[in-house]
């Protein structure tokens, strides 16, 4: 699978924090009236964790699968879940990790702290 990384979408106009809300993200000030040195179009926005590229097929196509189902819920995490991040980690960062060691959050930040911290 290949995914194109130079192809620029378009994220005007679309609630984009990076792109809608730069100015006054940054300056604080109203959106319209802050000074910016530059124009948007040639600002690289580096500030914010967002992406300026379509994800991968894959993840389209899951998320796709699942809105198919029209039921929205908690959900428990298969094996097959389990062992793909077992797989990842033993294949990308050659590290063993077991079923028993993953911790799953959905609020990573928070619930980890509160693991470690209590």
């Amino acid at each position: 699978m290949t995914i194109n990384f130079d192809e620029r979408i378009d994220r005007r106009h679309t609630q984009a924090i990076s792109v809608d809300e730069c100015r006054s993200a940054v300056f604080h000030e109203d959106a319209q009236t802050a000074k910016f040195p530059y124009p948007d179009d040639q600002v690289i926005r580096m500030w914010i964790a967002d992406m300026d590229f379509a994800v991968a097929p894959a993840i389209t196509e899951a998320l796709h699968k699942k809105v198919d189902q029209s039921v929205f819920g908690y959900t428990f995490l298969s094996d097959e879940y389990y062992n793909a991040v077992i797989n990842w980690m033993k294949t990308r960062h050659n590290f063993e990790v077991a079923k028993e060691e993953i911790v799953y959050a959905l609020l990573s930040a928070i619930d980890i702290s509160e693991y470690f911290i209590g």
